[in-house]
Order: structure tokens, then sequence, then C-alpha cells
């Protein structure tokens, strides 16, 4: 889910909002997306002084944007499962609501 829809969603904007992207703008993003992507992975990733400079520019705050990563995913592992009935109930409240 992260890399399908946010890392898409930050790297095109215009997707969703009537804008236009320019070139610096677009750079920016893809620092800011390729930092979410590194946050979310599972694996370590050895920079060296041969690191393209997007990845070096975050390199030292990845690790507190993975413990992050891991605490959200654990605080969801251990909620309460909701049964189909009350998930059913919830989205025709919602739907009514809506429409």
């Amino acid at each position: 889910l992260p890399l399908r829809f946010w890392v898409n969603l930050i790297k095109n904007p215009n997707f969703v909002f009537d804008i236009h992207k320019s070139n610096i703008v677009d750079s920016c993003l893809s620092v800011v997306a390729q930092t979410f992507m590194d946050s979310c992975s599972t694996s370590d990733h050895r920079l060296g002084k041969d690191s393209p400079s997007s990845k070096l520019l975050y390199a030292k705050d990845i690790p507190v944007y993975k413990e992050w990563v891991e605490r959200y995913y654990s605080d969801i592992k251990m909620m309460q499962a909701i049964s189909d009935q009350d998930m059913n109930a919830m989205l025709a409240e919602e739907s009514r609501v809506r429409f």
C-alpha cells in the first residue's frame, strides 16, 4: 500500500489536484518519495560516497522514520478486530450520510 498508493500520490500530485508540476518540484517530490520508501523498507541500505545525494540528504533521519513505521504497524496489529457485522453497519451508515 505505501509503495503503490502513497508514493504514487507523493510523486504525482497532479493526479489529484489541478496543478502544474515544474521540474524543480518534481525533483523535490522524488526525494520525499524516496525517503518515504526507505522508511517503509524492511532492509537496511548501506550508503557510501557513491550513493545518490537524494538518499544521503535524509540518511540520518531514516532510522527514526523506520521506528515510526514499525510502531504504526505494531499499533494496528494490537487493535481489536472488528466484526463483519459492525463493519457492514459502519459502511452502510457512511454510505447513507454521504449520499
